[in-house]
């Protein structure tokens, strides 16, 4: 991947650097960064809002009073999904030049290259570096962002929030989330390794395919084309297997570790539930723990 993105002709800037891609589209990024923040930051209010508005109704305090109330969460709710928006947007499109940059350098490095390099490299790693593994490397910073703003930064607001209604069930629950977390990290490697067997499968499929293209006629001649054709089934009968095998692992990733998670949904309805029914709690603040603690789950 390294080799077709190195220095371009008219610059010193090293495309195959991260940061260049950072340095290239600062706005983005830091438009990025100040909308994810306000919208991570403002989200694990939410429940809380939400179950004390929850609690005034149950209260039958005075009507324009919960009107007001309700307009006023609308209002907030608004505002977050907005800077959510622009967070998703700026997040893309950080992730969309970034593919055209890092295309335009290795293009014109293939045109430039020495034709040397062309006849020692796989034709099949040629085209895979220059399409998929660059809209994959795009994709991987992306999703980068996108769990700090979404995931750090979230979790964090949510835990504190939960801490704060309840420090002693939290405490429980966070053992769960600790195990979902552990079985995710197990669970990468495998999945490293099936992606990347499937990624050397696919570089091996298009030569195959480049090369019974170019040779067909020479084939027929020789009458050996049904050899040659059986070898191209066969690769293809092997990438379909390893495409199998790698979504399997990464289908299976996510719900297994929310599963989990999930577990501990059963302690929040336990002890919250006995805080509720002893008039510790009301309803709107179990709904605020519970809907909290479903939230960070599923993260």
């Amino acid at each position: 991947m390294a080799g077709i993105l190195m220095k371009s002709k008219n610059d010193n800037l090293r495309y195959d650097r991260v940061r260049t891609y950072f340095k290239l589209n600062k706005k983005s990024f830091i438009l990025a960064s100040i909308t994810g923040v306000i919208y991570n930051s403002l989200m694990a209010l939410v429940p809380i809002v939400q179950g004390k508005l929850i609690d005034a109704f149950n209260a039958q305090d005075d009507v324009k009073y919960i009107i007001k109330f309700a307009l006023t969460f609308l209002t907030f709710v608004i505002f977050i999904q907005v800077n959510r928006y622009f967070k998703r947007y700026y997040v893309r499109d950080f992730s969309n030049k970034m593919v055209l940059q890092m295309r335009r350098v290795g293009f014109k490095n293939l045109i430039t290259d020495d034709i040397s390099t062309f006849i020692t490299e796989s034709k099949g790693d040629i085209m895979n570096k220059n399409l998929s593994d660059i809209k994959d490397s795009a994709e991987g910073v992306r999703k980068i962002l996108t769990e700090v703003y979404d995931s750090i930064i979230l979790m964090l607001g949510y835990l504190i929030s939960l801490m704060i209604m309840d420090w002693e069930t939290t405490l429980v629950i966070t053992i769960f989330l600790v195990l979902s977390m552990v079985f995710a990290n197990l669970m990468k490697k495998i999945i490293y390794k099936s992606t990347s067997e499937y990624k050397k499968t696919f570089s091996k499929s298009k030569d195959v395919t480049l090369n019974s293209l170019k040779n067909e006629l020479y084939y027929r001649g020789f009458g050996v084309c049904h050899k040659y054709d059986a070898i191209y089934q066969n690769t293809q009968n092997e990438l379909e297997k390893k495409s199998i095998k790698s979504m399997v692992f990464k289908g299976s990733l996510e719900p297994t570790y929310q599963a989990i998670a999930l577990i501990g949904l059963f302690f929040v309805i336990y002890f919250c539930g006995i805080k509720v029914t002893s008039g510790t709690w009301l309803v709107g603040t179990f709904s605020a723990y519970l809907s909290t603690y479903v939230l960070v789950a599923n993260k």
